[in-house]
């Protein structure tokens, strides 16, 4: 009898074992199409639609996948390196959320977007997986590279230069900007703005006079005096479409 109960004992303190096992498997991204091909980078347009199909497994069950679409142009990775290569500033915002949940063991989930037709620039496409015990998969990042016809086009040039879309000058300096914008649909309104980057004010700005034609000058934009600090420079230009356009730099004053 004592033999039985010592057995009974055995088993129950293995069941016990066995359930207390957890799954420490991480789930799998086994790809990542954007109309239909998979690459670390796609050139898109402004204005077109979007079919991103995430496939992905995991050895015992799915929980959820998260699809998030951010700016990129700060020159940001998603690796242990801090930053990577500054890109020309985005025109236009856009951002996109998605979680989906999931179940079972394999799957395909597909996005449906559209990009926006007011931007131009570069976005990440960031894909997240987690399973039911909560092991997440290696993050997988592709970049959009959306190019838009429809913009005005600058062609601007700086005193002092510009360098990695920066420019330096000293406490109470100034910027002079020279050059022009073009657009075939013809230019109805050139703006520009100074902008703390830290408080988000306007400090200064100005709309240039006479904005018309397909092409227009700016003459010469004398911009400060500026003080200490860091700033956004943006020059705006609306075309007869309502398209509008951007030239932008960060500035450093000390």
């Amino acid at each position: 009898m004592k033999k039985l109960v010592l057995l009974f004992a055995v088993i129950i303190a293995f069941a016990s074992c066995k359930k207390e096992e957890t799954d420490t498997t991480a789930p799998k991204i086994n790809s990542v199409r954007v109309n239909g091909v998979s690459a670390d980078e796609h050139d898109l347009n402004a204005g077109t639609a979007i079919e991103i199909a995430v496939d992905v497994s995991d050895n015992e069950a799915l929980n959820q996948v998260k699809l998030d679409i951010h700016a990129a142009d700060d020159g940001h990775t998603h690796d242990d390196s801090s930053t990577g290569e500054m890109e020309a500033p985005n025109i236009g915002a856009w951002s996109e959320l998605r979680t989906e949940n999931l179940s079972g063991k394999s799957t395909t989930r597909t996005f449906n977007l559209t990009v926006p037709a007011t931007i131009a620039g570069h976005w990440h496409i960031e894909v997240k997986l987690i399973d039911k015990e909560g092991n997440e998969a290696t993050e997988y990042i592709t970049t959009l590279h959306i190019e838009n016809e429809n913009l005005p086009v600058f062609n601007v040039t700086s005193t002092p230069a510009t360098v990695n879309y920066e420019i330096e000058v000293p406490i109470n300096g100034t910027i002079t900007l020279n050059g022009n914008v073009t657009d075939p649909d013809g230019l109805v309104e050139v703006h520009w703005e100074l902008e703390n980057e830290t408080t988000g004010a306007v400090v200064m700005e100005g709309e240039l006079p006479g904005v018309t034609g397909t092409s227009f000058d700016l003459g010469s934009i004398a911009i400060g005096p500026i003080a200490a600090g860091e700033y956004h420079l943006h020059i705006h230009a609306e075309d007869s479409q309502g398209y509008v356009g951007e030239w932008a730099v960060h500035v450093h004053a000390e």
